[in-house]
């Protein structure tokens, strides 16, 4: 449903252009992506406030996607697991952090040192249709990952005293967006990374 409707945009995108540079399929790609987010945003979102999570959902999706952006990972091969594999994560978060207590000060250390660790061997994950092969690019990338993750841990234990739960869920949804780049979910979401394909067509 989402493809057709991406396509027909696509076409009508693209009708108008005669010097032919436009590649509908790309134009195509592109609105099928957005129209994906919407999707999904719109399904967390509307979920949450009728659950009346809505703040913390915010926190949640905010704290994920800062990560996510920067470290990126593996993905999904389908729409539907996809976005399925988001809500999911979302609030399997939201309801650890609900359940769990206070954190301690030992369980930040041991989660932010893992962290640290798994950005520093695997950040950024790009995969086969999104490649990233500036070395410039991987650097900053691996950098910016790693300082908006000190940044959501600081938050999170100046938080951990007024507001357990979004204390929690920044720790538990970040920890979740780093683990996403080690090879074990690659191989659990059947995602290759680009570097794999010039290791297999050798």
């Amino acid at each position: 449903m989402i493809h057709k409707l991406a396509e027909k945009m696509g076409n009508y995108a693209t009708r108008g252009d005669e010097s032919g540079q436009t590649n509908p399929e790309v134009v195509t790609y592109g609105v099928e992506l957005i129209l994906q987010e919407i999707l999904m945003f719109g399904i967390v979102l509307l979920s949450a406030w009728i659950l009346r999570v809505l703040p913390v959902m915010l926190v949640t999706i905010l704290s994920y996607t800062v990560i996510r952006a920067f470290a990126n990972g593996a993905h999904a091969p389908l729409r539907v697991v996809c976005i399925l594999s988001y809500v999911i994560t979302m609030y399997t978060s939201i309801g650890l952090a609900m359940i769990l207590p206070k954190l301690p000060i030992w369980a930040y250390v041991v989660l932010f040192a893992a962290d640290l660790l798994i950005l520093l061997k695997y950040a950024p994950g790009d995969t086969i249709e999104r490649p990233i092969v500036n070395r410039g690019l991987i650097l900053r990338c691996k950098i910016l990952s790693i300082v908006f993750l000190t940044c959501l841990f600081v938050c999170s234990f100046l938080l951990s005293s007024h507001n357990k739960d979004f204390s929690n869920v920044m720790v538990i949804v970040s920890t979740v967006a780093c683990c996403l780049t080690l090879p074990i979910v690659y191989k659990l979401y059947r995602s290759h990374r680009s570097g794999e394909a010039d290791v297999e067509s050798e």
